[in-house]
């Protein structure tokens, strides 16, 4: 089992190396640096690490590996690879600052076959195996990927199995599905969870059964949702809930965890899609203010609505007569390009009516007088669901990649085939400027700017 590295467990350094070796042991401790010094910052802010390698390898032996490990101490792994599904028997050395991955701990006992280490020729090159066991096998992909998974959970992250849950949990999801706007991947989940329910199965990890044998004994769509390997430290009688498989000897053997998921059938499978109903269903999560005004559309008889929107445009009309003067000056307070846009809009009515109406975007009316920002965030509108996206790049970084970027759209531009799309694009844009809703540039440096390409697109008919 992996054991803690204490503070004053110095791992073995330089002596004792040969002299090739020891050139490039001082060699790779320059490259490595930096590498430990991020390894120390994310440690400071409690951000779990971890670096593999293999475990005979020299990067072990580096001075500035040495020390980060002496300094942190953290938890070093090791294992055979091909107790985690790959071909050969190859030594590795997992060391983290948490204690994650301990469970993956298991040494080969030759029980089972192995690929042999010799290169062969292949298409006439040489082919060697330590080229092909740079990947990660499958299976150790897999049990990382169940780490991973397990601790995201432990930390707070919410696992959703359909789609009503998931829309309990991201109500941007329910926008996307009410507009139509369904992408193409695998982002939503399913009106019906695919399984009914789940089965925990303890089997042997040197001598269990391939996972498709395994699954021959359960209904077709069966599928293994989770792995947990158990490094030998799992007792299954103290675990009721896992039911233990014939290739379990003892509890001295190296063990795995898995979660079968077993599908629904068929008229259970009806049963809840009939309850789900369709999805449109799901996206409708309408507001109080809105499912009132349904009902004052919908629910009250002819004379008494009329009667309210008569009331209701006098009682504004009247209103906008006595804000006229105020408007005119707002308005020439207003940046010129704003005047022309907002030219004949009632920016003071329309706030005291949101305000009268206790609208929950409170700055609407200022951030329209003043011209919504092209960059940093925007103000909440307590209106639409949040759905925080950061950005991509920091200025600094934009910055520095303007003389690139602002080359490739020059390109993609002059490269433009269709004469008939470029010209539609192009009196589109007069169009705009004529209409003040753009204008042309004369002032700026091109080298201080972020070009960004205007295209047309071909919808139908039109452009």
């Amino acid at each position: 089992m992996p054991q803690p590295l204490r503070s004053d467990q110095q791992p073995m350094g330089l002596d004792g190396l040969g002299g090739l070796d020891k050139v490039k042991a001082e060699t790779a401790n320059i490259t490595y640096e930096n590498m430990c010094l991020l390894a120390r910052m994310c440690h400071s802010l409690d951000i779990a690490i971890s670096i593999e390698n293999p475990e005979n390898s020299i990067f072990w032996k580096v001075p500035a590996v040495l020390t980060l490990l002496s300094e942190i101490g953290g938890f070093m792994t090791i294992f055979d690879n091909c107790c985690h599904g790959g071909s050969r028997r190859k030594g590795t050395a997992w060391w983290a600052n948490v204690d994650w991955f301990k469970q993956l701990a298991i040494r080969c006992d030759n029980s089972h076959f192995h690929e042999k280490w010799t290169a062969d020729i292949v298409d006439g090159k040489v082919c060697f195996p330590t080229h092909l066991e740079a990947a990660y096998p499958v299976l150790l992909c897999r049990r990382l990927a169940s780490i991973a998974r397990d601790k995201a959970l432990a930390f707070g992250a919410i696992e959703t199995f359909n789609l009503e849950e998931q829309t309990a949990h991201t109500p941007s999801t329910q926008h996307r599905i009410l507009l139509d706007m369904l992408p193409r991947d695998r982002k939503f989940r399913p009106l019906v969870s695919e399984f009914g329910c789940y089965e925990k199965w303890a089997i042997s990890a040197t001598h269990g059964p391939t996972d498709a044998t395994f699954l021959q004994n359960f209904p077709k769509g069966a599928k293994i949702v989770h792995r947990q390997f158990q490094g030998g430290d799992f007792r299954v009688d103290e675990n009721t809930e896992v039911k233990v498989h014939e290739s379990c000897k003892d509890d001295s053997d190296a063990c795995e965890i898995i979660t079968v998921g077993v599908p629904r059938d068929a008229m259970d499978f009806l049963a809840r899609a009939v309850k789900a109903g369709h999805p449109r269903t799901v996206a409708v999560h309408l507001s109080d203010m809105v499912k009132h005004v349904l009902r004052m559309n919908f629910g009250r008889d002819d004379y008494a609505l009329a009667k309210e929107r008569a009331a209701f445009l006098w009682k504004w009309s009247n209103r906008a007569k006595e804000l006229a003067e105020d408007e005119r000056r707002l308005h020439a307070s207003l940046q010129p390009h704003l005047q022309h846009l907002l030219r004949g809009k009632r920016l003071l009515l329309l706030k005291e009516v949101l305000t009268s109406l206790n609208y929950p975007d409170s700055t609407l009316v200022d951030e329209i007088s003043s011209g919504f920002t092209l960059h940093s965030w925007m103000q909440e509108s307590n209106v639409f669901p949040k759905d925080l996206k950061r950005p991509e790049y920091s200025l600094d970084m934009v910055k520095n990649m303007a003389k690139g970027l602002n080359q490739m759209i020059f390109a993609q531009v002059n490269a433009t085939s269709d004469d008939e799309l470029a010209r539609a694009t192009w009196e589109s844009t007069m169009e705009e400027i004529e209409k003040q809703w753009v204008w042309r540039d004369v002032t700026s440096d091109i080298s201080e700017v972020v070009l960004a390409k205007r295209f047309g697109l071909q919808q139908k008919n039109k452009i």
